[in-house]
């Protein structure tokens, strides 16, 4: 099984406390162990660039029935357990770190390097914007499935790509790894949840942005300063998190700018 509906329920201070109930939420053994051997790993973020590419143990252990060529290639199902691929889709196949869908025609290491190059060019310090690149979407490798498009969805990427985020940032100054946590775990929200609605039962507005300013709030020992210049580093990341629909002469170059300073600063 893959981990999007093990991870749905995953709060921010769960994600940085690493006391999620793995049993709990349907994680079978095997792969809470192979996780948390990802989790000890504690790479440098030259290896994570790596990382992205390979087919790791969790990896291998979530798609194994669709392994057919040394374990470089892997089949994505449907990502709810009774939804059928419609007909015709047969299954998605593609290299690890793949990401086939209308929104990203780049890889996972291709749209770290995209990133990255945003991210400096928006000012941010070049390791901070490196870190926060090759950490965000590494969950990505654990969620992929057919969606009903015959594309690849991920699910609740964002939350287990803070869980294992959590685990290789804690030899880095405490404050700096908590905003990058922060981050990851909010960068999917920022594009499809803040945005106001209507509780369907009173119809009043909803304004989940500050909800989540709340316990970001809490989840920074109360330090508002700090949690206001988080929400604003989150409103940079989710601009700077470009996907690739179309490959043009820019994007190319931004591309491997992005590349030369992940081998230059990781």
């Amino acid at each position: 099984m893959n981990l999007e509906n093990v991870f749905k329920d995953l709060t921010l201070k769960q994600a940085w406390d690493g006391d999620y109930d793995l049993d709990m939420h349907g994680m079978p053994p095997e792969q809470q162990a192979l996780l948390l051997n990802i989790c000890e790993m504690r790479p440098k973020l030259r290896d994570v660039y790596d990382f992205l590419a390979e087919p790791d143990s969790l990896f291998c252990n979530i798609y194994r029935e669709g392994t057919p060529v040394g374990e470089t290639k892997c089949f994505f199902y449907p990502f709810n357990e009774n939804d059928l691929i419609p007909e015709g889709v047969k299954e998605v196949c593609g290299p690890v770190g793949t990401q086939t869908s209308i929104w990203h025609l780049e890889d996972l290491r291709q749209h770290a390097q995209l990133v990255a190059t945003n991210l400096i060019d928006a000012g941010l310090d070049a390791k901070l914007s490196i870190t926060l690149a090759l950490l965000h979407d590494v969950g990505k490798k654990y969620t992929a499935a057919t969606n009903k498009y015959g594309g690849v969805s991920f699910h609740n990427h964002a939350f287990v790509s803070a869980f294992i985020a959590s685990h290789w940032l804690r030899d880095e100054p405490k404050r700096v790894a908590k905003a990058i946590v922060a981050v990851i775990y909010a960068h999917m929200l920022a594009k499809d949840e803040w945005i106001p609605t209507e509780y369907r039962k009173n119809h009043e507005p909803a304004n989940h942005r500050e909800s989540f300013r709340e316990e970001l709030i809490e989840f920074l020992n109360g330090d508002v300063w700090w949690a206001n210049q988080t929400m604003e580093l989150i409103d940079t990341f989710s601009i700077c998190d470009e996907g690739v629909e179309k490959f043009t002469v820019d994007i190319v170059k931004n591309i491997d700018r992005g590349k030369d300073n992940i081998l230059l600063f990781a």
